[in-house]
């Protein structure tokens, strides 16, 4: 964490150094209100019987954070910005972990037999740094190209269980049984890692008035991503890597206060932000230990791993502008 807040400081720090009479650098601290999952579903099949599983994973909470820019202006208005970001998390998800199973037969629809919920706990950092380049302005309305990059890494503890399953304790009969199982809140049963690397590029617009600036931007992301699943309760570890893809649209406001002839003004802003990403890769499971009924050692390879993430965030800040 505190390597990317060194490297954003030195980034803009430096910039401002060079700067001349057409370039305006800000900076701002925002506080942020996140609503949404990061989910995968695998399945393992088998001619005969093959299982589903879909973990849930909340990222609804609340992250601090910091922001600058470095734009170059001129009489038409804007002709290129830099933007960087970076935010953490001050507190846990609201919401539970859930897991929830299916037996997969042949020709026959899934058949759910397990479910539980859990609590978490959440370190989650992103980092990102944005160009825009102006392409067409007119009096009050310009579009620019975008392109960037953006981190994103979270990192979960699972903290007990509670839920149901259905069991077969009597296969003669045909007929499985109901139980209500349960683990301690205070006992850790599972860690979850997933990190995002996205390239991403885009079109935005601005409206500017003299002192209004609004932003709608919308772009594609290039996911390069990787995650771990240790099952701490099963001795199970599950890791999976690869490509995915996404989509990222943001809209901002920002309010400029003080007088406009004054070098170093303050403002506030207003942002909504969305994102989405799907990553169909595979993943490799192996037992480390003799907690389960799967011997030591024992690896699988090339189970289906399918990533989604969807994640709304809301933004208040206020900021310096000189």
């Amino acid at each position: 964490m505190k390597r990317y807040a060194i490297a954003f400081a030195l980034i803009f720090l430096g910039a401002a150094l060079f700067a001349d009479k057409q370039l305006e650098f800000s900076f701002a601290g925002a506080i942020a209100r996140m609503f949404g999952q990061t989910s995968y579903k695998l399945e393992v099949t088998d001619p005969v019987l093959g299982v589903m599983s879909l973990l849930e994973f909340p990222l609804s909470s609340t992250v601090v954070g910091l922001r600058a820019a470095l734009e170059k202006h001129t009489s038409g208005g804007m002709t290129w910005a830099v933007r960087a970001s970076f935010y953490t998390n001050l507190g846990d998800p609201s919401n539970v972990m859930k897991d929830s199973d299916w037996f997969l037969y042949q020709d026959y629809p899934p058949i759910y037999f397990s479910y539980t919920e859990s609590d978490t706990e959440m370190r989650y950092l992103q980092a990102t740094v944005r160009f825009d380049v102006r392409l067409y302005s007119r009096r009050w309305f310009a579009i620019y190209a975008t392109g960037g990059y953006r981190y994103q890494y979270v990192d979960y503890d699972i903290m007990g269980y509670k839920g149901w399953q259905y069991a077969d304790e009597n296969p003669v009969d045909g007929q499985p049984e109901l139980y209500v199982m349960s683990a301690s809140p205070t006992l850790k049963v599972m860690e979850y890692q997933i990190t995002h690397h996205a390239p991403m590029a885009g079109i935005a617009l601005r409206i500017t008035t003299p002192n209004l600036a609004v932003d709608l931007a919308a772009g594609y992301q290039l996911l390069f991503i990787s995650d771990y699943d240790d099952h701490v309760l099963r001795t199970k570890l599950s890791t999976a890597e690869g490509i995915g893809h996404g989509l990222l649209c943001s809209l901002e406001g920002r309010y400029m206060l003080g007088r406009k002839i004054s070098p170093l003004r303050p403002f506030l802003f207003l942002a909504a932000d969305f994102s989405y990403i799907y990553a169909d890769i595979e993943q490799t499971q192996k037992w480390y230990g003799n907690l389960d009924s799967v011997p030591k050692g024992t690896v699988y390879t090339g189970i289906s791993h399918l990533i989604k993430s969807a994640l709304f965030t809301s933004t208040l800040g206020i900021g310096l502008h000189f």
